[in-house]
């Protein structure tokens, strides 16, 4: 199988921050609100073909593909104030990049079955040449082996068990190349600082599942496991008015995610049971305001739900999750929220339909507790003949007026707040002519 592929892409965005008061004590200072005008574009071709074969117990797979690709990226600021330029003055940083890259990887995998275990395994070629247009000094040309191995083992029909591994290739993005500033959130300003070399990383993958699609019971796991020798950190600078990261090169940042899964059909409640738990945690370093500082991140999520198997004239679908983020840097800050759902569907008959969506949230902040409630409803009724169909929606029906969160970062935490589409109805007429 051979595949052709052409695209092209531009983009203009700009930003426009809110001005922001600080000060200390009796005396304020407003500074004026940053803003940015981004221009990124690409238009990238490429070619990639597949051959497959079979013989006995063994399964090959060869393929190939070639990418040619050319990229920019533009940054104009406006009206930073002069308490933002005098710091992030760079003169001989340019506003705009070109590049042009071209990669290809070809490589080879197969897989042997005997009996109840498969046996995987592979290996690739990956060449990139990339490189800034009018700067020679960010350019790199890499030829690099990206192995893969992985088993597979099905003891009977109801259960799997699996591991792979694959040491895997990290590019760089244009943000990473870009030596100026690029305006990413409120008053934060990054500059990649030209790292442009691509990075290796090792990926470890471990399954279990319990029973298939249509059992009773269904149970699925897994833990993922990666680990960077090399990465792109950032060097962090904080002040009251904005911060400033510069990507700087480290060593050793890993990775590890748990998922479990649980699915249980009770006949008495006419529905699923299901059970989620998920667990994510990062470990990596970076300088804030000069000072290395390991950090470790973690979030964890679970909580049951309930389904219908929407047989009946009603049906339902509820759930509550509760959240935990955590970052330990200096000292251990926890960020708990949960978030509780309720949907249900009523037919009246074969023409009408009413639908009502709930959720709950509890946001935490940082002097207390935000709770919030959104409802939206739906009713159609459709004509004997099928056409035409007709839709009343209302949404927002507490008319919340905005939610307010809290997230944690590295150097603490942002707050923010986002204006919500006050109480609306719409309705519609669907027809066929």
């Amino acid at each position: 199988m051979v595949t052709l592929r052409q695209k092209e892409e531009h983009r203009n965005f700009g930003v426009v921050l809110d001005t922001a008061v600080w000060g200390k004590g009796n005396l304020e200072q407003t500074t004026p609100p940053p803003e940015q005008e981004v221009n990124q574009g690409l238009h990238f071709s490429g070619i990639e073909t597949n051959w497959l074969g079979k013989r006995d117990a063994w399964d090959w797979k060869l393929y190939a593909s070639v990418l040619n690709r050319k990229s920019y990226l533009s940054a104009e600021s406006m009206g930073w104030g002069k308490d933002i330029a005098s710091v992030l003055q760079n003169d001989d940083a340019p506003n705009r990049i070109n590049s042009r890259l071209y990669r290809t990887f070809s490589g080879l995998s197969i897989s042997h079955t005997r009996r109840h275990w498969v046996f995987h395994s592979g290996f690739a070629l990956r060449t990139l040449d990339n490189h800034i247009v009018d700067n020679e000094s960010l350019a790199v040309k890499t030829h690099q082996w990206v192995p893969q191995a992985g088993v597979d083992w099905t003891p009977n029909d109801s259960q799997a068990i699996f591991l792979k591994y694959s040491f895997d290739v990290i590019e760089t993005q244009m943000l990473d190349w870009f030596p100026g500033w690029i305006l990413t959130g409120y008053r934060n300003f990054t500059s990649g600082g030209g790292w442009i070399r691509p990075y290796r990383a090792h990926n470890w993958l471990f399954g279990y599942t319990l029973g298939s699609w249509g059992d009773a019971f269904q149970l699925n796991t897994s833990l993922y496991y990666q680990q960077e020798p090399r990465y792109l950190g950032s060097v962090m600078e904080t002040t009251p008015q904005f911060s400033t990261s510069i990507n700087q090169e480290f060593s050793n940042r890993s990775t590890y995610a748990f998922n479990l899964q649980v699915d249980k059909y009770v006949k008495s409640l006419s529905g699923n049971l299901k059970g989620r738990l998920e667990i994510n945690q990062n470990q990596f370093t970076a300088v804030i305001n000069s000072r290395v500082s390991p950090i470790r991140t973690q979030w964890i999520h679970f909580g049951p739900e309930w389904k219908t198997l929407f047989n009946g004239s009603i049906n339902f679908h509820l759930g509550y999750f509760w959240n935990f983020s955590s970052t330990l840097r200096n000292r251990l800050v926890t960020l708990p929220s949960q978030k509780g759902f309720l949907d249900a569907d009523l037919n009246l008959g074969t023409q009408w339909h009413l639908g009502i969506s709930n959720e709950v949230q509890r946001l935490g902040t940082e002097t207390k507790t935000n709770h919030y409630i959104f409802s939206d409803l739906s009713a159609t009724f459709t004509s004997k003949s099928g056409r035409p169909v007709y839709r009343l929606e209302l949404s927002n029906l507490w008319n919340e007026k905005a939610i307010e969160t809290k997230n944690l970062t590295e150097t603490g935490y942002t707050l923010s707040k986002v204006p919500l589409r006050p109480r609306s109805a719409l309705f519609s007429v669907e027809f066929k002519l």
